[in-house]
């Protein structure tokens, strides 16, 4: 088949797929930003997107359809023409079956596949850095080199990812570099739309790029320069957070078969197209380095394609037949996406427009104030298709002064010039502009992504408080009014997204979390204790005591604090001794709190200290309490005191109801055999079995 029907046969698959399985509105992410750009033909975030908001508005206004549609169906065609591509140019090299195989692995890889059914900017990336791989496999020429120059150019234009493509060039800079760099000018000259537009006014315009310096400030990328500089590794701060998330482009980029056969091949792709495996490096270092925040794997997504040139290249290799191979491509692709199958399928998904009817309401006519971009955008949208008065304030950018013209002059005179200002200030300058606030906040977990924090509800110890009043707010310590972003304020939040995590049971995750934040905010007593729960949880006792103790030195606490505490100790499953002695502290400082001498009484016998838990129960040895005689009662029979342990058990026993008549029934028996009274503990025993129900013998 010629190498053309095989890149058509492929696109047509892949239409259908993504055709079936796209996004019907808008969606999370940076999906409602661009979808509002579309509409009016808007300026989004660094770099501007322009190639991509252009063809999109293209769509739009040819199609009839909305801006969410026509950014969704330029990110489905981008990866249907990189599928398709592909699939030539392998067909060209290696023959029919390679070449279909290679595209459909291309196409149906879970990370291209998730992309190319929303309306995200990164399958367009991948298709021009697809045709500039394909091009550079020729002979380099003055034709060719305008041609790559021209489509890297774009595709840097369309995301600053396509730099670290930049050494496919070199071979056309050595021969024909004025052709080269013609073409990266007449791509880069695609940007002076963003001014173009500004001068518009549209709906969307991200730094006011009609002025030189709001032009430069976009284009530059400062508006995320202090993430690059911080040197940020991909998803997590850290060596392990980097290994993460590259084990998880490699689980969603290509089958493991696939990944063997580039390992193979390696050597010799290195020694024939350096270039391209140097490119891949780049690509992942780079983003390594900045950081990708939740959209990580999407800058990685031009990987793929050199992932399956480089496997291509490896199966030639193989001492079998290709369509072997390309049975190692198809078969690894379906195993692939088959247990990603449903969440790779968003017809169904109106979760974002739910999420904004939702927030729309609840809003009624009250300010937003967040630091979420999504609900920026998401809110921002819905005013502009509904006509109504937006009221969303981002409050990382308000110490931009191009943002601030854009907002209600009675607020932003009132709010100060800062990034983050700390809440009480934002609640004062909204309620004198009459304006009652809301807030959601970007650093929740996804589960409670949109979190509406009422007029009047304060942040206290990370946590909200839902029965303080409005007045709460001027109690507010003042020595908050000058922190930043990166003081008490932030950290209050940074625990309260931490308490959220233990809440749905991400514990590590919450355990960083809140680990986090009292670095910067020790004396946050809830945080310590939810920590100190969170390690008892976990089963990691030294953590727990560091915790509890810290959270002890947080004066003053309450008995129920103390109980807490206790409760959290006694749920360790494994020996703590340390944790025995602070839950003797906590007893002795409230000794007449039946349920925190229970728990800590508990501990101790758990850590085999019955000395400790005879000490703890000593204020309620003539209490009418048959949990607290039957620990001391075990206790005893530790120390092998059996007369005055069988006089505590017979008098839990006696005190005991059928819910725990059992267990404690069973510790007297033990008891009285230790004693040598036969006849009396199987007596007991015997009251202990259930009674016959009726008719039975």
């Amino acid at each position: 088949m010629k190498p053309r029907l095989v890149g058509a046969a492929v696109g047509i698959l892949f239409v259908a797929i993504y055709g079936a399985t796209m996004l019907p509105g808008v969606g999370w992410d940076d999906t409602p930003e661009l979808a509002l750009a579309v509409e009016c033909h808007g300026i989004p975030h660094s770099p501007g997107f322009a190639l991509f908001v252009l063809l999109a508005r293209v769509a739009k206004v040819v199609g009839g359809i909305s801006g969410a549609r026509a950014a969704t169906l330029v990110a489905a065609g981008a990866g249907v023409a990189a599928a398709a591509l592909m699939a030539g140019h392998l067909a060209a090299r290696w023959g029919t079956a390679l070449g279909m195989a290679g595209g459909i692995c291309l196409g149906a890889s879970p990370l291209v596949w998730s992309q190319a059914t929303h309306g995200e900017v990164y399958t367009l990336n991948l298709l021009l850095i697809t045709v500039v791989l394909r091009l550079s496999a020729r002979p380099p020429t003055a034709r060719s080199a305008l041609g790559s120059a021209y489509l890297w150019g774009l595709a840097l234009g369309n995301h600053p990812s396509a730099a670290a493509f930049a050494p496919l060039l070199v071979p056309y800079v050595r021969r024909h570099g004025r052709s080269a760099l013609l073409g990266v000018v007449a791509a880069l000259s695609l940007l002076t739309v963003l001014p173009l537009r500004s001068q518009q006014k549209p709906c969307l315009d991200w730094g006011e790029t009609r002025s030189v310096e709001g032009f430069l400030w976009l284009v530059s990328l400062r508006e995320f320069r202090v993430d690059a500089l911080a040197g940020r590794l991909m998803a997590g701060g850290s060596l392990a957070g980097t290994m993460s998330t590259g084990l998880a482009f490699l689980k969603s980029a290509a089958p493991p078969g696939v990944l063997g056969l580039v390992l193979a091949a390696l050597p010799a792709v290195t020694r024939g197209r350096p270039l391209v495996v140097l490119s891949g490096l780049l690509l992942a270092v780079l983003t390594a380095l900045t950081g990708g925040g939740p959209d990580v794997l999407g800058y990685l997504l031009p990987l793929c394609p050199v992932i399956i040139l480089i496997a291509s290249e490896g199966a030639s290799l193989l001492p079998f037949k290709r369509p072997v191979a390309a049975s190692v491509f198809l078969a690894g692709s379906i195993l692939l996406v088959f247990p990603a199958g449903p969440p790779l399928d968003r017809s169904r998904d109106e979760s974002a427009e739910a999420y904004q009817r939702a927030m729309a309401a609840q809003l009624d006519g009250r300010g937003l104030f967040t630091d979420s971009s999504t609900d920026l955008f998401l809110m921002l949208h819905h005013a502009y298709m509904h006509g109504t008065e937006p009221r969303v304030i981002y409050t990382p950018y308000l110490g931009h002064e191009w943002y601030r013209r854009t907002l209600d002059p009675r607020i932003a005179n009132l709010l100060p010039a800062e990034p983050d200002p700390p809440y009480p200030l934002i609640v004062r300058a909204a309620r004198a502009a009459g304006v009652q606030p809301v807030f959601t906040f970007s650093d929740l977990p996804a589960g409670a992504r949109g979190v509406l924090v009422p007029d009047g509800w304060v942040m206290r110890g990370g946590a909200y408080d839902p029965g303080s009043d409005s007045s709460a707010v001027v109690q507010w310590p003042e020595a908050l009014a000058g922190v930043g972003q990166g003081g008490r304020h932030r950290a209050l939040r940074a625990a309260q997204g931490g308490q959220l995590l233990a809440a749905q049971a991400y514990d590590a995750r919450a355990a960083s979390r809140l680990a986090g934040a009292l670095k910067t905010d020790p004396t946050n007593r809830a945080a310590w204790h939810s920590l100190a729960a969170l390690y008892a949880r976990m089963n990691r006792c030294e953590h727990l005591v560091t915790s509890a103790a810290a959270f002890l030195r947080c004066a003053p606490w309450s008995a129920a604090d103390a109980e807490a505490l206790a409760r959290s100790m006694d749920a360790l499953h494994s020996p703590c001794p340390a944790a025995t002695s602070l839950a003797e502290r906590l007893a002795a400082a409230h000794p007449r709190r039946m349920p925190l001498a229970a728990h800590a009484a508990r501990r101790a016998l758990a850590d085999g200290a019955p000395r400790a838990a005879l000490r703890i129960l000593a204020p309620f040895d003539q209490s009418g309490s048959a949990e607290l005689l039957n620990l001391q009662g075990v206790a005893l029979t530790l120390m092998r005191d059996y007369e005055h342990a069988a006089g505590s058990l017979r008098r839990a026993y006696a005190l005991s109801d059928r819910a725990n008549r059992a267990p404690i029934g069973a510790n007297l028996a033990l008891c009285l055999r230790q004693l040598g009274r036969q006849a009396e503990a199987d007596s007991v025993v015997a009251s202990l079995r259930p009674e016959p129900a009726a008719g039975e013998p």
